[in-house]
């Protein structure tokens, strides 16, 4: 179990007057569905973009997206939405330091209730105020750990870059984006 976040990209394929246009003929081929009654229709639904445990990215999303509801709801996300987060990991990214330390590898729970932390060497966030104001991490069951580390900032470099993309991507004009986290 963990926290699982998807961004899918949808596009609403219809309105056609006979079943004998191109666009209609290769939709059909694809998927191998021959709608049988009133106006053929597709909607296209791409996932364009999945995180794990990157909870820094959904609390924006939450905060910024969901006001606030965290229901494991799809909401509708826009393009300006999109390049709102890509902005604030690019100011973190570009705004903060690394130094030498410890970054956590989880944890084991024995049998008498001893709990017994893992670590490996890495980077850290020499000046944590920044990262935590701009894009803070959040606490959860299933959530993964909220240290500001190398790993927070794969997150942000990772969904910065992949956001350049989906943003710039032609083909994904005339989509809509949703996103949707679930735990």
């Amino acid at each position: 179990m963990g926290l699982d976040m998807y961004l899918t990209a949808t596009k609403y394929v219809g309105g056609w007057e006979h079943r004998t246009e191109p666009e209609f003929d290769k939709l059909v081929k694809m998927t191998g569905i021959t709608p049988h009654t009133g106006s053929p229709h597709f909607t296209i639904e791409i996932s364009v973009m999945y995180w794990r445990k990157a909870n820094a990215i959904h609390k924006w999303f939450v905060d910024n997206v969901q006001e606030g509801r965290d229901e494991c709801q799809t909401s509708y996300v826009s393009r300006e939405q999109l390049e709102e987060l890509r902005d604030a990991c690019k100011k973190v990214l570009n705004s903060v330091e690394t130094v030498s330390g410890q970054v956590g590898e989880g944890h084991t729970i024995y049998a008498d209730g001893r709990r017994e932390d893992h670590f490996r060497d890495g980077e850290v966030i020499a000046q944590q105020g920044i990262a935590e104001k701009i894009l803070p991490t959040q606490e959860g069951f299933f959530f993964g750990k909220t240290d500001y580390d190398e790993d927070y900032l794969l997150d942000l470099k990772e969904t910065a870059e992949a956001l350049d993309k989906i943003l710039s991507d032609k083909a994904l004009e005339g989509y809509d984006f949703d996103y949707r986290a679930s735990w």
